[in-house]
């Protein structure tokens, strides 16, 4: 089963996220090793792909969004490392599939205090 691939991207110099579909690129860019599109740093813009999962609320999750785990309150972090989305719970990673069924609660660019509590 294949997934869709999509983004979305959080505009620094806004500070609002924004379709990656509204995001003028020119033909040039290419894609760098942290899976960024060079230029789109220098523009203030950071991509987010889609994990092709969905949360308990039928929202769908993206790297750097806050997962809460409602069986003990902690928060993680969504991340995308080495081939895999895993959630970092307390300085540990866990398989993101393990933790889909639980809820989305912001981002770690709309909501930079919540980090504190990871």
């Amino acid at each position: 089963m294949s997934r869709e691939y999509k983004f979305r991207a959080w505009d620094y110099k806004n500070k609002k996220l924004v379709s990656f579909e509204n995001i003028e690129l020119p033909y040039s860019e290419n894609v760098n090793l942290d899976g960024q599109i060079e230029g789109l740093l220098d523009r203030g813009i950071i991509l987010m792909q889609f994990t092709g999962l969905y949360d308990t609320n039928k929202i769908e999750i993206y790297e750097g969004d806050y997962m809460l785990d409602g069986h003990s309150g902690n928060l993680g972090e969504v991340k995308y490392i080495k081939g895999a989305f895993v959630v970092e719970f307390d300085g540990e990673y866990q398989d993101l599939y393990d933790w889909a069924s639980e809820c989305v609660i912001g981002n770690i660019y709309e909501n930079p205090d919540m980090s504190e509590y990871i």
